[in-house]
């Protein structure tokens, strides 16, 4: 814990960063200097809009967490940050420019998070073309607009399931809740669950889109999903152009779906 009136931790004069380290910044101007810091992975960082920690020098940051409870940040250099949970809220605003793919790493019996809470809150991550699921069993790639958030996702183009590993219980669930809260996956062409069979303790292995209590989900024009469940409560939507339902797929609630939906 950085301690506040203008304190500041320095140096760390290290590359990498181990497992199991955590760097919080404080609310009163705290400072943890650490220019050479490029690469972490089991690290926690805390954010709130006043502490301050380079963080332009860094490319990789893996299973860890990011906590962003307000102001602007933005990683320009990380290219992965796999198996990272990340929570943005309190008008907070994250932005990941140069990761490609994100994947929900490996393991069994663990949830990974990526999650925008209340008005102004933003999670940008436009920039990804991949999202990728666990290769255990029982292990969740959750994604939550909540209470008014934003998750930009608009460039992905692909959520795939990867052919390897027990995939009893594995899913991306992926929900828009609450009035102005919103998905956008305007790219998206193709999302594809290799199982929809339950794990362990009735864990579902249903993939889905959700929208419910007036949250919004944008998909592209042409989406393909197998194996996902499609949930739209009123008064939810979820905007496309053809949304075909293929292998298992299936379409319930009584939100507004404005697509033309087969299978």
């Amino acid at each position: 814990m950085v301690p506040p009136t203008n304190s500041h931790i320095v140096p760390l004069n290290s590359h990498i960063v181990p497992p199991t380290n955590r760097l919080t910044q404080c609310r009163e101007g705290g400072e943890i200097a650490a220019p050479l810091l490029t690469s972490l992975s089991g690290v926690e960082i805390t954010f709130d809009g006043t502490g301050t920690l380079p963080i332009s020098q860094i490319v990789g940051l893996t299973d860890g967490q990011l906590t962003i409870t307000g102001g602007e940040h933005q990683f320009t250099s990380l290219t992965s940050f796999d198996g990272t949970n990340i929570f943005v809220s309190n008008g907070g605003r994250l932005s990941i420019p140069s990761a490609a793919t994100y994947a929900h790493g490996r393991g069994s019996d663990r949830s990974v998070t990526l999650r925008a809470t209340g008005t102004g809150s933003v999670l940008d991550l436009g920039n990804l073309q991949l999202l990728v699921a666990a290769t255990g069993r029982n292990a969740h790639l959750v994604i939550d607009a909540q209470a008014g958030g934003m998750i930009d996702l608009s460039g992905v183009e692909e959520i795939t399931d990867p052919d390897e590993g027990n995939a009893d219980g594995r899913a991306v669930r992926i929900t828009a809740d609450g009035t102005n809260s919103r998905v956008d996956l305007t790219s998206l062409e193709r999302f594809h669950d290799r199982s929809s069979r339950f794990g362990p303790n009735n864990t579902t292995g249903y993939s889905a889109l959700i929208a419910r209590n007036g949250g919004e989900i944008a998909v592209s024009e042409m989406l393909v999903v197998t194996n996902v469940e499609l949930v739209v409560d009123a008064p939810s939507t979820i905007l496309g152009g053809d949304i075909s339902l293929r292998n298992g797929a299936i379409l319930s609630g009584l939100g507004t779906v404005f697509a033309n939906v087969t299978n």
